[in-house]
């Protein structure tokens, strides 16, 4: 399939007009395929030949199958783009019949079409497609075409934050799972089970709720399986509100210097979230200075996700 034999899109009802791409073999209860286009991705400067298609609830690029020169067939793996993950798009200025996308997760996706119909086609279906309401959402759809409530209730089971942090070892000697979020009263942001340090007790974890900002408190987001290396996120220190604030300082250190001595080989790092919108929050910046002084990690401030976006 070469690019100049690229056909103009079409607008679909079902996914079963599309039996030649393996990728839609993989669609959801619910999910169809309402646009379809022949074109390139661009990854690393670098064209990749495919095809495209939407749904409401994705945009799925599968690359064009090759053969290298002792004839072994070779592809790249499929790319997939989340509609509700999706920060912004544009026309390439440079080139007027690429479109470059921004995604919530800081990645930058680039199409490349044969002409301007079909990258003013695919524009349109995809602004067609991404949700402006939360009932939009392709969750509800899917919802909508599960049978049975037991077939509901069993859709809750697919993802396990215990069998998540099973799968990269976190549980041990060194880590464990806490239940004080169960009711989501302590933080209402975060997930019902936390991976905290071993050493920790629920009176440290209760007294650390009350010091952070929202209760956003230290807690393990990943850890690498071979190095123990770990990222955990937290919120500012929220000391407008602390009534007895050195007491609390001083207990929250305890969480702070717990998770750091779970790995003393490796570096630990820690996402601190602050919203440059939140003047609350930016009266505590004059305070981050002293904090990091007493503990020997490493912290990263990030003022805002779109300024970060807007950085790439």
């Amino acid at each position: 399939m070469q690019t100049k034999n690229i056909a103009k899109p079409r607008q679909l009802t079902s996914s079963v007009d599309s039996q030649n791409d393996s990728s839609e073999s993989l669609l959801l209860s619910g999910e169809k395929v309402v646009f379809r286009v022949d074109c390139r991705l661009i990854q690393n400067q670098k064209p990749i030949n495919g095809s495209l298609w939407i749904s409401a609830y994705r945009l799925v690029f599968t690359p064009q199958k090759l053969s290298n020169s002792t004839g072994i067939e070779r592809t790249h793996t499929h790319t997939e783009l989340f509609l509700i993950g999706i920060h912004k798009m544009k026309k390439d200025r440079a080139s007027p019949n690429k479109v470059k996308i921004w995604c919530k997760d800081v990645r930058i996706v680039e199409f490349w079409f044969e002409d301007t119909t079909l990258r003013d086609a695919f524009l349109g279906a995809l602004t067609k497609s991404l949700p402006s309401i939360v009932s939009e959402i392709f969750a509800f759809t899917y919802a909508a075409s599960i049978g049975n409530d037991t077939e509901r209730e069993a859709a809750w089971k697919i993802f396990s934050i215990r069998d998540e942090f099973k799968r990269q070892h976190v549980l041990g000697d060194r880590w464990k799972l806490s239940t004080m979020n169960i009711d989501y009263k302590m933080c209402d942001s975060y997930p019902h089970t936390l991976a905290v340090p071993s050493s920790v007790t629920e009176e440290d974890l209760r007294i650390s709720f009350g010091f952070r900002s929202r209760g956003r408190i230290p807690t393990l987001v990943w850890k690498h399986q071979n190095s123990n290396a770990t990222i955990s996120r937290t919120a500012f220190p929220d000391f407008l509100t602390s009534s007895n604030r050195q007491v609390y300082r001083i207990e929250d250190k305890k969480l702070i210097d717990a998770t750091m001595s779970t790995n003393l080989e490796s570096v630990n790092f820690f996402v601190e979230v602050i919203s440059k919108h939140d003047d609350k929050q930016k009266d505590t910046l004059q305070n981050l200075n002293e904090l990091n002084s007493q503990n020997k990690n490493e912290r990263i401030l990030i003022e805002d996700l779109s300024s970060l976006k807007e950085s790439h």
